[in-house]
């Protein structure tokens, strides 16, 4: 039987042109034509010097790159490039407070996860899918999260294990196995795979996100069917606006990988409160809010363009 569910946890509170956020002095994100081969374009580009970084194939045909203004010159030069946007910076948004474990915490009894097809809380509750998050990484020695792949964004010749422990915590709330101990999950024992974007400061590059973005549409086009992401959550904030177009008119790569994930059968989660305005049309946004009963009264400072407005939820590490 199909099974249907909205992940109302945390998401995007990003998705917005780099042009607004401090910038990488130096550094840069290349977006290619369609069609355009990013090695080919990439290779072109270390020809003249310089430092390329980061490939990107599907949810963006491109590369991220540091370069000399002469270099970058030559760059934007190159036929197959569609446009050029500074490398930003970016930041995990909202903090994470851990509460005593329980098997079903309040965030679950209030959405009445213990009441719809992913029953968690009972014991039996699991869920068959794939959840991609793009965050701080993992802990990935708990038992209480069902981890089957990931990717370092920032080194690839690391792990990806979590040194901030906000990864950790947003997958154990999407996804913490319904095992008798600890916390149960909005979706238990969902398949998780991490795209570590983000350092132990909770600091970030858009090359990095765009990274996580790429790793997790890919999933959606090779050969294994099993891995295939169908929902991505990610915690972070940014400024920008939406051009319409998909970022092809601002100069917005990050927005352009997300429509181009989407097209290739990603549901992006994103936020809608704290420091963003803008958001991209896309992405499902969530709000949080209280009604009254003493429990915290909200999670974000504002609303902008909210989908989804849930009771508040307390941030529990799984």
């Amino acid at each position: 039987m199909k099974q249907t569910f909205v992940l109302v946890v945390a998401g995007f509170a990003l998705l917005a042109g780099p042009s607004h956020a401090g910038t990488v002095p130096g550094q840069y994100i290349v977006v290619l034509k369609d069609g355009a081969n990013s090695h080919a374009a990439a290779q072109r580009a270390r020809k003249l010097g310089g430092d390329v970084f980061a490939e990107y194939g599907v949810a963006l045909h491109g590369y991220a790159a540091r370069l000399s203004d002469s270099q970058l010159a030559s760059v934007e030069a190159d036929p197959s490039v569609q446009f050029v946007s500074s490398d930003g910076t970016a930041e995990v948004a909202g903090d994470v407070t851990t509460i005593v474990p329980q098997i079903v915490p309040n965030y679950i009894d209030r959405i009445d996860g213990e009441l719809s097809s992913t029953v968690s809380g009972d014991g039996t509750g699991s869920v068959d899918v794939n959840i991609g998050v793009v965050d701080t990484g993992v802990d990935l020695s708990n038992p209480d999260l069902n981890v089957v792949g990931g990717t370092n964004c920032i080194d690839p010749k690391k792990s990806y294990q979590d040194d901030n422990l906000h990864g950790t915590a947003i997958s154990g709330m999407l996804a913490a196995e319904d095992n008798g101990f600890g916390l149960v999950g909005i979706a238990p024992g969902a398949r998780l795979w991490e795209a570590k974007s983000f350092d132990k400061h909770a600091s970030g590059k858009w090359s990095s996100i765009i990274c996580g973005i790429d790793w997790v549409t890919a999933t959606r086009t090779d050969a294994d069917p099993t891995n295939d992401i169908v929902v991505a959550n990610g915690s972070f904030r940014g400024f920008g606006s939406d051009d319409g177009n998909c970022g092809r008119t601002n100069d917005d790569p990050v927005h352009l990988a997300i429509c181009n994930s989407v097209a290739a059968g990603v549901t992006w989660v994103v936020a809608a409160g704290n420091d963003v305005q803008e958001h991209h049309p896309c992405e499902l946004r969530r709000g949080a809010d209280g009604d009254g009963d003493g429990r915290p009264r909200r999670q974000a400072r504002r609303f902008w363009h909210v989908t989804v407005l849930e009771p508040d939820l307390l941030r529990a590490a799984a």
